[in-house]
């Protein structure tokens, strides 16, 4: 467990307050509640510390008190499947307690996050002097967790029958077009070759840029596709490769009526520069789109946070990710008034974040903007 400290409940003051009020003691009696309470100590994690592994022995019960923890699940084909995102006055863990078995999941922490921890044994010896409507609870909990993880299972397959779909016109356009922007990249190569003109030599490597760039997201979306993301990692400072990105959007930008900052850092990262390209312009297009006709802006933010992991933060001044679909902004094929798009953009987004061992995470406010954070190690 990587934890930065672990005292009392006692002791925490406000975050103690929050773990009485978690949910998990909803069936308890007074009496069993005061044991509980007596024996639980909080722990603090970074971003992606692992608070159990897939089959560990299961010693206790989790109560999240902030932030986000995810519970993963690696499949036969080697993907992780996200089963569910704990958030605060939740708790987990409580399964493998009860039946004694290993952990059916992983957890680690999507975001910093603190959790109060609930010893096993004494759990089971509470529950064992508890009226039987505290058992109950927790067999009606198991109960519903079955029947959801079932509807998600139903989901999934029906996700993937439409990815095959996808993939199947991912690979018929990247065929298709493949000679068409040969040719056009071969003409833009021989009329740089043959101008001393500087506009008319920058305009030729942005058509060839572009078109890699073209090439590069249909290669995307079919990996995506295929539940595949090797990369292709380079040296590159912070620095040149936002500026890289702005110099691609700077007629997008204008056109929209967006305005761009960017706050780098000369800090080497070892990356897909391709594929994290995409990933900002996803978070861009999205931006632009939001920000609609009345325009706006949008700030790309780097920093060294503890010399071993990069933070970049993306915030726009848009009206905010609409409530509806906060919960499922990463998932495949979720839009949201758009005019166009295929609602692959975000998820292919996360994927490439974690292809890098990194984690992306948003926080939005209705009416003023919306911030996605990237962290990624800097080695690599």
């Amino acid at each position: 467990m990587n934890a930065s400290f672990m005292h009392p409940a006692s002791s925490a003051g406000a975050e103690a307050r929050l773990v009485g009020e978690n949910a998990f003691f909803v069936p308890f009696s007074e009496a069993g509640r005061t044991r509980l309470l007596g024996a639980v100590t909080l722990t603090a994690h970074r971003a992606g510390d692992v608070l159990f592994e897939e089959d560990d022995a299961p010693d206790a019960v989790y109560l999240a008190i902030s932030g986000s923890v995810a519970l993963a699940k690696r499949t036969r084909e080697g993907h992780v499947e996200t089963l569910a995102r704990v958030q605060p006055g939740e708790y987990f863990g409580e399964m493998g307690v009860i039946d004694n078995l290993g952990r059916s999941a992983t957890a680690s922490a999507e975001t910093d996050a603190v959790v109060a921890r609930v010893p096993g044994p004494l759990l089971m010896d509470v529950l064992r002097s508890e009226p039987s409507t505290a058992s109950l609870h927790f067999v009606h909990r198991v109960s519903e967790y079955l029947r959801t993880t079932n509807a998600r299972f139903i989901a999934q397959v029906l996700q993937k029958e439409r990815m095959q779909v996808v993939g199947e016109m991912a690979s018929s356009i990247i065929h298709d077009f493949k000679n068409p922007m040969t040719s056009i990249q071969l003409g833009a190569e021989m009329i740089d070759q043959n101008t001393d003109d500087p506009a008319t030599r920058r305009y030729c490597e942005l058509i060839i840029g572009q078109l890699r760039r073209m090439l590069a997201m249909a290669e995307e979306l079919l990996a995506y596709s295929r539940g595949s993301s090797e990369l292709q990692r380079e040296r590159v400072t912070v620095r040149q490769f936002l500026r890289e990105f702005e110099v691609y959007n700077e007629d997008f930008l204008r056109q929209s009526k967006v305005g761009l900052t960017l706050e780098p850092v000369d800090t080497v990262i070892e990356i897909d520069r391709t594929r994290f390209m995409r990933v900002f312009q996803n978070l861009l297009s999205n931006a632009v789109e939001a920000c609609g006709d009345r325009g706006g802006h949008v700030t790309i933010r780097a920093a060294v946070e503890d010399s071993a992991r990069l933070r970049f933060d993306v915030a726009d001044t848009g009206p905010g990710i609409p409530e509806a679909i906060r919960s499922r902004v990463f998932d495949p094929f979720v839009t949201h008034g758009k005019r166009r798009g295929t609602g692959l953009g975000m998820a292919i987004a996360r994927t490439i974040v974690e292809a890098h061992a990194g984690s992306i995470v948003f926080e939005t406010e209705s009416g003023k903007g919306t911030t996605f954070t990237i962290r990624i190690p800097l080695g690599s």
